[in-house]
């Protein structure tokens, strides 16, 4: 009895010596890291993240994004209004306001999207300001242009896990609110135009494989998918009311930086 009482304590003891290490091993397994001051750093629950190598890296863009999508881009343009008809000046658009213009157009637009397993479709806005001076030396005069747009966007961006170059196509319709005035003249000629068509075709490119530390912070702290360097180029029609000024352009590239949330 005694025997069988020693062999039963013998092996509660071995049990514990050999569970208990590996119970440790598993808990283990939710920590990040270790500090160098001895303070075990724990990954927050609500990260996506997957094990690597014995490192947290996030799950791919394609996996851990969710149904629905925000994007957020600031973008330079090369348009030039070529058609547009002076109100001051029988010449020209080139001959009266040249090819470089004060302050080109700058845009800031925003993307709603739904999210599919292999692209995105969503609706976007974009606002711009386009500014120009008269190379006219007898004849100082100035346009400023504000473009509005609102569009449908088709983005092939969940082709792959994480996608480095991203191909999409949007087209919708603009109005164009523009401002033509003379130098030391108080009457401003300006106004509004009626809905005309544009189209846009461009690619994104990823930059996040840049810093994979930086996306990640981006990720955890300010829920940023991804950020991306685009490159695309666009077409503005003319509108078709017989009043309305010309503001069709040639096909003209744009680039900026987009951020996705």
């Amino acid at each position: 009895m005694f025997k069988r009482s020693r062999f039963k304590i013998l092996a509660m003891a071995l049990l514990w010596i050999f569970a208990v290490p590996s119970l440790a091993q598993e808990d283990s397994s939710d920590v990040d890291s270790l500090s160098s001051d001895g303070m075990v750093e724990v990954e927050p629950s609500y990260v996506e993240f997957q094990r690597t190598e014995s490192r947290f890296q996030l799950v791919p863009y394609r996996e851990r994004r969710g149904k629905w999508g925000n994007q957020v881009s600031v973008g330079y343009s090369m348009y030039t209004p070529s058609s547009y008809a002076s109100e001051y000046s029988a010449l020209a658009f080139d001959d009266a306001y040249g090819n470089q213009s004060e302050l080109p157009l700058i845009e800031v637009q925003y993307v709603f999207k739904r999210n599919f397993p292999v692209m995105s479709v969503g609706f976007e806005l974009g606002v711009g300001i386009y500014e120009n001076e008269s190379d006219i030396e007898t004849l100082v005069s100035k346009l400023r242009l504000i473009p509005v747009r609102f569009g449908a966007v088709l983005t092939l961006d969940g082709i792959f896990k994480s996608p480095y170059v991203v191909p999409y196509a949007s087209a919708g319709g603009y109005v164009m609110v523009f401002e033509e005035s003379k130098d030391g003249d108080s009457d401003v000629y300006g106004g509004s135009t009626q809905v005309a068509p544009y189209a846009t075709g461009g690619i994104l490119i990823n930059m996040d494989w840049m810093d994979p530390q930086a996306s990640r912070t981006g990720f955890e702290d300010n829920g940023i998918q991804a950020t991306f360097f685009y490159v695309e180029a666009r077409k503005y029609f003319a509108s078709a009311a017989p009043r309305d000024r010309d503001f069709e352009n040639e096909i003209e590239p744009n680039a900026g930086l987009r951020i996705e949330f």
